[in-house]
């Protein structure tokens, strides 16, 4: 159709954001070049706000405009639907939200297939939230669908070699979000600790960085959790006795946290879990990651289990999370996190013996090495490959969305 409006010695060229090619031109042309072009890429946040701004349509307030990034994870047909909103309440997030709804009913209902069926859209959902590689060749983890079809069908977006779904191609359906609640209670993985919902963030009475704290311990212990689940699926494996590499779950490209973590295998086969008592690591190591988050002032907030390569010994991994840049090393001393536990009435840390097991702060700015006097202690686990940083950029894809609180 469109082909038969031009000149036979004119090029055409089709681009969108589903990969799909149809209807071929009927006519001979004297050069006739076929080429397979990629979907448009989804937008950064700062990609989509200019587009914003240059088109000189409806224009929204960073607050709502936040909101809306993250619902259509920055692919373009989204947001241009948003951008041509009309009337008094065009810049509001109901009216965007329906708009893009409007969108996916429109443009995407090859996609909806997808969601319809709970054991495809639950990894669909995951490898989105957790950066998972994707490639149009590879299976979809515990399907029979390759992501080439995923794509086409405009179900999910390839982006930088791993993929993102619109979170309203899910949200807006209580069947389908609640089908994708259940899938993650068998495994004890939260869909709200990974893909806490923006709307309900803004309207909580909670604020602040302790609440943005907790929100972040849960995005990162369920995202660990999610990757090995995900690696199971992928490898048809049983997870209660599989053991991964934990650069496999972690793929970090600094060689510091590198080194401190490819001393050990993990089995998260238990998912996440909140223990009614403070979690430490003395106890029995198990086959879930420990949360400590519902336990006021808990002495580390996350308690990791892991098997070390070298000698088979189980052990947990203790991290202490902070949405943000890394504490000093003053405060890591002040809160005793280089101990097994914290000093009680009448004890100084001084009576509390060191912790041999391996330290993470989890900070989402910073990643390696964090600069210590050399002189002093943690300097010295450091060197040990007893700390590190580790910012979950890696496997959170909406890491910014604790942003908008």
């Amino acid at each position: 159709e469109v082909c038969s409006q031009f000149p036979q010695q004119m090029a055409v060229y089709c681009t969108g954001t589903v990969n799909i090619q149809l209807d071929l031109p009927a006519a001979e042309y004297t050069r006739l070049y076929i080429m397979s072009l990629p979907a448009l890429r989804p937008l950064s946040l700062e990609g989509a706000k200019q587009v914003m701004q240059q088109r000189q349509m409806t224009q929204y307030k960073d607050e709502v405009f936040n909101q809306i990034f993250l619902l259509s994870a920055g692919v373009p047909r989204l947001l241009g639907f948003v951008f041509r909103t009309a009337g008094e309440l065009a810049s509001t997030i109901p009216v965007a939200f329906n708009a893009m709804s409007g969108c996916f009913k429109e443009a995407y209902q090859s996609a909806a297939p997808f969601f319809d069926q709970p054991e495809v859209a639950w990894p669909l959902v995951l490898c989105s939230a957790v950066r998972w590689k994707a490639t149009d060749s590879k299976l979809v983890p515990g399907t029979s669908k390759r992501w080439a079809e995923v794509f086409e069908a405009g179900a999910a977006f390839p982006d930088n070699g791993s993929v993102l779904i619109p979170r309203v191609w899910w949200c807006e359906d209580d069947e389908v979000e609640t089908a994708l609640i259940r899938q993650g209670l068998k495994v004890n993985i939260s869909l709200e600790g990974l893909l806490p919902d923006p709307a309900k963030l803004l309207q909580s009475m909670s604020k602040g960085p302790l609440f943005r704290g907790t929100l972040w311990e849960e995005q990162v212990c369920n995202a660990l959790a999610a990757r090995f689940h995900l690696f199971c699926l992928a490898a048809d494996k049983t997870p209660c006795d599989t053991y991964i590499p934990f650069l496999d779950i972690y793929p970090t490209t600094d060689d510091h946290l590198r080194s401190v973590l490819e001393q050990f295998s993990v089995c998260w086969s238990n998912g996440v879990e909140y223990p009614k008592k403070e979690a430490s690591v003395l106890e029995r190591v198990g086959k879930a990651i420990k949360s400590n988050k519902n336990i006021k002032n808990a002495h580390h907030d996350l308690l990791i289990p892991v098997k070390r390569i070298a000698t088979g010994d189980l052990e947990y991994i203790a991290a202490q999370c902070r949405y943000g840049i890394p504490k000093p090393a003053k405060d890591l001393t002040k809160t005793c996190q280089d101990k097994t536990r914290k000093p009680s009435k009448n004890e100084t840390r001084n009576d509390l013996p060191d912790m041999p097991n391996v330290l993470l702060q989890i900070c989402s700015e910073a990643e390696g090495m964090q600069q210590f006097d050399q002189r002093k202690m943690w300097a010295k686990r450091q060197r040990e490959k007893r700390y590190s940083l580790m910012s979950c950029e890696a496997i959170i894809a909406q890491l910014a969305v604790l942003r908008i609180l």
